[in-house]
Formats: structure tokens, sequence, C-alpha cells
């Protein structure tokens, strides 16, 4: 009878440190972190408001020692983590993805998702830029038969909607 309660109490502490973990903002591996960006048209930052809707997710660090960033495949890796760019509900619309280095647009780039993915709904970006140390933050528009389109930016689990080149 005692080992039975043993294994509950031993199951309820796993699924509490399981649960109070698995979305912090940041998850610390080598001494980076991750943060989440989501940008669609939806006017609320809600993820249940827009997760049937087209949007882009995308993964970075909080801040990182280097001279570039890139996504290919719609996946970064640096120092073993992996971070990821992609779009879900989403079609062969091109988007322009701009860095916007202290408030100003320093690179912007139209880009195209990668032809094939395993799932037809998600689609994968690749893109590689040189960056010089700063801080950063990212803006997205979609190409469609509208026009031009700048999707909002809702952070995601608590994170933070900027990085900083060292």
């Amino acid at each position: 009878m005692k080992t039975k309660q043993t294994r509950r109490i031993i199951l309820m502490i796993t699924i509490a440190l399981i649960s109070a973990t698995s979305c912090t903002k940041e998850i610390k591996k080598n001494n980076l972190s991750w943060n989440a960006v989501a940008f669609t048209e939806s006017d609320t930052p809600e993820f249940s408001s827009f997760m049937d809707q087209p949007y882009i997710n995308i993964t970075y660090p909080s801040s990182f020692s280097g001279e570039s960033i890139s996504y290919i495949n719609g996946e970064w890796t640096l120092s073993g983590f992996k971070y990821v760019f992609s779009a879900h509900n989403w079609g062969d619309e091109k988007i322009t993805l701009k860095l916007i280095k202290n408030g100003e647009p320093l690179i912007s780039s139209e880009i195209v998702p990668e032809p094939s993915t395993p799932r037809h709904d998600i689609k994968q970006f690749s893109f590689t830029h040189e960056i010089p140390p700063g801080k950063y933050t990212i803006d997205i528009s979609i190409h469609d038969n509208r026009g031009i389109t700048q999707l909002n930016r809702y952070t995601l689990h608590s994170g933070q909607d900027y990085f900083e080149v060292h």
C-alpha cells in the first residue's frame, strides 16, 4: 500500500515539474535561450484566436555572439540548439522579412516558402544574413492578391520580441 502511495506522489511531483518548466520563456542550454514570436493578421494575441488561420512562427535566442543569422529549411542551429522559422496553414505566398536594428530597418528580404515539407499546410523559410552587433526585432509582411499586408507580431510563452547580437 505504501509503495502505491509513494508512486502516486512521485508521479504528481514529476507532472508538476514538467508543467512548471515546459513553457518557460527561456530554456538555458550552453548559455543560450529560447523565445517565440507569432506573426498573423489576427487582431488578438490569443493563440486560440489564430491557430486555424495562416500564421508564421519564429524562434530565436535572447542573445548570441556571432556575425550572422541563418535559417536553412526552417531551422537555425546555434551551439547545438535548434530554432525554427515556419508558417502554419500556409500556401505559397511570399513574405518580406525585415530585421530592425534599434528601431530602423537594417535588412529587408523577400522570401518564398521552401517547396517541399512533409505536411502541405506547414511551410518553412530559409534566409541567411550577416548582422552587426546590436538589438534586433523582426517584422513580417505577406504578399498576396490583396497586395502587401503587415502582419501583427505577438510574443509567445512570456518571451521577448527581440534578440541581441554581441
